[in-house]
């Protein structure tokens, strides 16, 4: 798949993350879901976090550490 990504929005980081393999099944657990003409696709719908918790802090610190980068001044 990646090399046919020609650009990505990254207004969801965790949306980054579920399509990343093996790093997905840290917070999730996707379905297989099986497509005419595609094969197998996985799909995370609200019910497959696995962690909340653990999805809510990463959020948290993702969105700190770009406030933090946004206020830092260039040299």
């Amino acid at each position: 798949m990646w090399p046919k990504v020609t650009k990505l929005n990254l207004y969801d980081p965790l949306t980054l993350l579920a399509s990343v393999p093996g790093a997905a099944k840290l917070l999730f657990k996707p379905k297989a879901i099986h497509t005419e003409g595609f094969g197998v696709v996985e799909q995370v719908g609200p019910d497959d976090v696995t962690h909340p918790e653990k999805a809510r802090l990463l959020m948290s610190a993702l969105a700190k550490s770009a406030l933090a980068q946004s206020t830092v001044a260039p040299d």
